[in-house]
This record gives C-alpha cells, structure tokens and sequence, in this order.
C-alpha cells in the first residue's frame, strides 16, 4: 500500500471536518452525492457542543438509517484495498 494520501497530494488542507469529507468525493473516494450528505451533517456539531436544543427524537430517527455510514464505510474500505 502506498503512503497516506490527501494533504500530500494538494487535496487540502481542510478548512473543516464538513470539507473534509466533500473533498473525498471530489477526488473520487466517495460518490459526490455521500460526501455532500456526511460533509453537511460533519459540518453541524450540535451534539458534540450542544450549541442548541437537540430534538431525540429526530437523533433516534436518524440512528434507524444507518445507510450512509454503511455506504462510507464501504467506498473507504474499497479505495484502501486500490491504494
């Protein structure tokens, strides 16, 4: 397997962790439709810093649907074994 890539190879830095996943869909490590999906929710830290009310009810609905983090975990394990 070759080194670690992103920064190394001009992806970034970063501005945010919400930036840092759109830019894996920009270079192909996952479809562009995910990352814009993970880069908004990874953008809002509202329950790591409770910067306001969260509704439990929609943090349960939203644990119902794992569908994306399988997707991510899928695309991430698939550019792994290509690298």
């Amino acid at each position: 397997m070759r080194g670690p890539r992103g920064a190394s190879e001009g992806w970034g830095p970063p501005s945010d962790n919400g930036h840092a996943v759109r830019l894996l869909g920009r270079h192909g490590v996952l479809e562009q439709p995910l990352a814009d999906r993970l880069g908004a929710a990874a953008g809002r830290n509202v329950l790591v810093h409770e910067y306001v009310d969260v509704d439990d009810g929609i943090v349960v609905e939203r644990l119902g649907d794992l569908t994306d983090l399988h997707e991510f975990l899928r695309a991430a394990a698939g550019w792994l074994a290509r690298s």
